[in-house]
């Protein structure tokens, strides 16, 4: 099984590929998903969201996503609470890492902002005003650039790699006119980044001219992994 969030098949003694046993059926590593202990045995492991049942089931994705439009995808999600305690809601891991709104340094994650609003940008991927979008941090002769994106668009579309830490937060982020040719990304801790805690650099497989295709299929629907 490949992780649901990183899509990587390894797994180690520290870093253990879990399988949810609910209704999602998805795998997580241990650190993408932020999964303490690994149940002993055949005793069964639950994500957030099948563990609470037929209300917090993939029959629920679509009502409850906090974050962006992707909401019938089958990727990781996380409760994160709100100040409005009688609503339930979940956030795809990867978003979590560039909303600095959602804190992720403990489960669940929390956020004091109940609702992300419409964005006055286009997603430069799908052309979309909605839900959590980032803005490049590109700036020249003290202008700045405009350009905004969906992080999950970018990582879709292999500009961005996904969170390996789901602790981890990107700060800075380049759009594809002005990204140089690894690092679209940056935490703000180069110590971190170094070490690889961090996703930080485009896929090993990655199509190496992405940044120039990215502009023609700006309009394209975006297709679930």
């Amino acid at each position: 099984e490949s992780c649901a969030i990183c899509h990587q098949g390894d797994s180690t003694d520290d870093n253990l590929i879990v399988i949810c046993e609910g209704k999602c059926g998805l795998a997580f590593h241990q650190r993408c998903y932020g999964i303490e202990e690994v149940p002993p045995g055949d005793e069964p492991w639950y994500c957030d969201l099948c563990a609470g049942g037929s209300s917090s089931g993939p029959n629920a994705y679509r009502k409850n996503l906090y974050c962006c439009h992707y909401k019938n995808d089958r990727t990781a999600r996380k409760l994160v609470i709100t100040d409005r305690p009688t609503e339930v809601h979940f956030v795809h891991v990867q978003c979590a890492a560039f909303i600095s709104s959602v804190d992720t340094s403990h489960i669940p994650f929390t956020t004091d902002v109940p609702k992300i609003k419409g964005n006055k940008s286009k997603c430069c991927f799908c052309s979309g005003r909605f839900g959590c979008m980032v803005y490049c941090s590109h700036k020249a002769r003290n202008i700045a650039c405009e350009s905004a994106f969906h992080p999950m668009c970018a990582i879709r579309h292999r500009f961005l790699a996904p969170p390996t830490l789901y602790t981890t937060k990107f700060h800075h982020f380049l759009c594809p006119d002005h990204s140089p040719a690894e690092t679209v990304a940056s935490t703000g801790d180069a110590e971190a980044e170094a070490e690889g805690s961090g996703a930080a650099k485009r896929p090993r497989d990655a199509d190496p001219s992405v940044p120039d295709e990215v502009s023609k299929i700006g309009r394209r629907t975006s297709q679930p992994f």
